[in-house]
């Protein structure tokens, strides 16, 4: 596939960009009676509002709509949703995540993407390789909305590069609602998955008192085998299996006519039984002879690398209604305990001797991890929305309190022995406490003016008093001499949004917009004295600047929809992570950076027959500066302008639904296709001038994901079967190194790849 080249991309006129938007929408003319495309609300700007009403660009997938595209996961969603890169973590903790919006993504420090359910954000703070972001499943969800750009007024720190929402069903006050879904499918060169989840809602005072409650659990089987590299062969095959349990229960008691309360809990817990990560011998250096090759897909850890994650969210929310006002309480706990076993056998060779294969069985490096965290947030509300009146607002105040806790344990008294130093307890590393807590009161407003009945301003600010606070401890040899630290950090961020609306028709938006996004920063660990230097103690923060243009569509029938949007991000001192060719890491604010790029989506729902549409998005993200460290006394770059972050610069989705008589029912046929481009511009660790460059490093690799699902619709049940990943596309979405060097570093790989091609059966019934 043959791409545009960024001189083409970046030249495109604004004008040329507008005209092609809306050219394909004025001349189109419906000809058939058929029904009109699903129209969805969002809260996006905390009031429901039509999505095409909404002045960002936003993604938003209805329960519906995640059964028909096989939505089970968050990795799901990001392959559908434009301009969204997700990527996994390393051999020692696959579980680990993180997202990239429009190229504004980081692994150190606090989350450049907010998490939401529904209004309590979740995401964690990146303190080491053991903390990483939990996610919902993906079970009896209202919808989830992708928000992309910064969020900085309406949804604060942690929302830089933008937000993700998991809006959960309320419960309801009139009637009775039911869904379930059962599902049973098989993965190439792996286990059976299988799940089943009911959810139940209805009146218990009718008018007054109402719940909705839901449980499900779902195993998806593994396909990595674990094996015993030593006398090659298989000890636990399929070994990387998931599983999770949920269960939910929402009440609402409407107390008056104006006053409702809803109080609600939602309980998950999931068990990940080893590391989905593969091993690859470097090429020219494997002594296994071809056992361990990519393809076959095995994993020869040691020991296994499991974890169990469990999360209980409880909230209240009150809500008060009349006049057009509206105010809402928003009061929540999170309380998340993660665990994991990691086996750094091979990890702690690698660094210290050079090489990570382990003939004696008798050698093993077992860690414990643990990961804690508590939130308490609190939000006021108060929302006019008259859309009579020329002037609506929104205007709020935002508490929160996340204290986090990790600590890691290596217990590896061989390596001692063998590096000829005194064994004692046999850790070489202890870290307890590793603590942060972050506390944050905001104010905000945001106002809609209306300058005429087509023209619409919008002004928004939040003003923040952040505070970072930390507490650690760690000692071994590998720190050296015991490390306890204290850190104290206080900013005063505001983050402002202006914006223009033109209502060219009832279906026909433009806007643009310029809103600013803000990270708090943190303290570094030591790291160890191998590395021959130390981090600065402190990393500050970092903030988005952000450009947008775009415009919403609709035919008078609403039988298609197109729409479109164009960005500059102005990145300012970034945090990034600075990896060693040690194996380890410190945080760095790596100077400036720029994200340029559009998204486009159209739909087109040409009868009751037939329907499909296309998602296409650009992304060009890369340091505008140089950045340089003291190492040694020695002044070198860490990236240079021009080094790209990672990601993938094309991402294209398409899907195409056919309906039609079937078996008594309504039959279905849906194709759904994604593709992300390999990324092809280099990296800072693939700058062979950077301290950080790395011989082995590599961008994305090109992914597809193409997805079929069959079906008929008997009205409440739904019966289809459906393949995704039907080409078993298996590239190495992510590649580890224990060591990277510019000379080649350790030779191993550890890649994570995308679940191979998986066949199965769903059935669902909804009233």
């Amino acid at each position: 596939m043959t791409y545009p080249n960024r001189g083409q991309v970046t030249s495109m006129a604004l004008a040329g960009l507008i005209s092609a938007i809306l050219s394909p929408v004025a001349s189109y003319a419906a000809e058939s009676a058929a029904n009109s495309l699903e129209e969805i609300v969002v809260t996006a700007q905390r009031r429901e509002e039509r999505l095409q009403d909404v002045p960002i660009s936003v993604s938003a997938y209805g329960q519906a709509a995640l059964d028909s595209q096989s939505i089970r996961s968050i990795d799901d969603v990001s392959r559908l949703a434009p301009g969204v890169n997700f990527s996994h973590g390393t051999n020692y903790n696959s579980a680990s995540s993180d997202i990239a919006i429009r190229g504004v993504q980081s692994s150190a420090g606090a989350a450049t993407t907010g998490i939401y359910i529904d209004d309590t954000p979740i995401q964690t703070r990146h303190l080491s390789f053991g903390t990483f972001n939990a996610y919902p499943v993906l079970f009896d969800l209202g919808r989830v909305e992708v928000l992309r750009g910064p969020q900085g007024t309406l949804f604060g720190s942690g929302s830089e590069g933008g937000t993700v929402r998991f809006i959960m069903p309320e419960a309801q006050l009139t009637g009775e609602s039911a869904y379930m879904r059962s599902e049973l499918a098989t993965t190439s060169h792996g286990d059976p998955s299988y799940e089943v989840g009911v959810a139940h809602g209805g009146a218990i005072s009718e008018g007054v008192l109402g719940y909705r409650a839901s449980v499900s659990y779902r195993r998806n089987g593994g396909y990595i085998d674990h094996v015993d590299y030593i006398n090659q062969s298989v000890t636990d095959k399929a070994s990387n299996w998931d599983s999770a349990v949920t269960a939910r229960l929402a009440l609402k008691w409407k107390v008056s006519d104006a006053l409702t309360v809803s109080p609600s809990i939602y309980y998950q817990s999931s068990k990940l039984n080893d590391t989905s990560a593969f091993w690859e011998p470097v090429p020219g250096t494997d002594p296994t002879n071809g056992f361990l090759s990519p393809d076959k897909m095995r994993n020869g850890n040691r020991g296994r690398n499991p974890s169990d994650d469990k999360f209980t969210l409880s909230s209240v929310k009150v809500e008060y209604s009349a006049d057009n006002l509206s105010f809402v309480s928003n009061t929540s706990y999170f309380v998340r305990r993660q665990s994991a076993y990691t086996d750094y056998t091979e990890f702690d060779r690698a660094v210290f001797l050079g090489d990570p294969y382990v003939t004696d069985p008798s050698v093993s490096a077992p860690t414990q991890w643990a990961d804690d965290q508590d939130n308490f947030t609190q939000e006021f509300r108060l929302t006019k929305n008259d859309p009579s009146a020329a002037l609506n607002w929104t205007v709020g105040v935002f508490y929160q309190h996340s204290k986090e806790n990790t600590v890691e344990n290596v217990y590896d008294p061989a390596i001692l022995e063998q590096l000829g130093l005194p064994v004692g307890d046999g850790y070489i590393y202890k870290q307890n406490p590793f603590s942060a807590v972050d506390k944050q009161l905001a104010v905000f407003g945001q106002a809609d003016y209306k300058l005429s009945p087509r023209v619409k301003a919008t002004l928004g600010v939040r003003y923040s008093n952040a505070e970072f606070a930390s507490d650690t401890y760690y000692s071994g040899f590998v720190v050296g001499p015991p490390v306890a630290s204290k850190g104290t950090l206080k900013e005063h961020p505001v983050t402002p949004k202006l914006g223009i609306n033109f209502q060219m028709t009832p279906d026909n938006l433009l806007y643009a917009s310029a809103a600013k996004g803000f990270r708090v920063g943190g303290a570094n660990p030591a790291i160890g004295i191998f590395c021959g230097l130390q981090p600065d103690a402190n990393f500050n923060s970092d903030s988005v600047w952000s450009y947008e243009v775009g415009s919403k569509n609709q035919s008078a029938d609403h039988k298609l929809m197109f729409d479109a949007s164009g960005y500059v991000i102005k990145w300012k001192n970034v945090q990034q992570n600075v990896y060693l060719p040690c194996g380890f890491q410190f945080t760095d604010n790596l100077g400036n950076a720029e994200s340029k790029g559009f998204d486009l989506a159209f739909s087109l729902k040409m009868s009751d027959a037939f329907s499909f549409g296309a998602t296409v998005a650009y992304t060009d993200a890369a340091f505008t500066e140089d950045v340089l460290k003291t190492v040694s006394g020695q002044t070198l770059p860490i990236a240079q302008n021009g080094d790209h972050l990672a990601g993938a610069p094309w991402n294209f989705a398409f899907w195409g639904q056919a309906n039609y008589g079937a078996f008594g029912g309504d039959g279905y046929f849906r194709v759904d296709f994604q593709h992300n481009a390999e990324q092809r511009d280099r990296t800072s660790e693939q700058n062979p001038s950077n301290y950080t460059y790395q011989l082995w490093r590599r961008g994305l690799p090109a992914v597809d994901n193409l997805s079929i699902r069959t079906g008929v619709n008997y009205g409440r049940l739904d019966v289809s079967a459906f393949v995704t990943n039907l080409t078993n596309s298996l590239p190495a979405i992510t590649r580890n190194q224990d060591v990277g060097t510019p000379t080649g570093g350790t030779p191993l790989f550890y890649d994570i790849t995308q679940r191979p091609r998986t066949f199965g059966v769903t059935a669902t019934y909804r009233y």
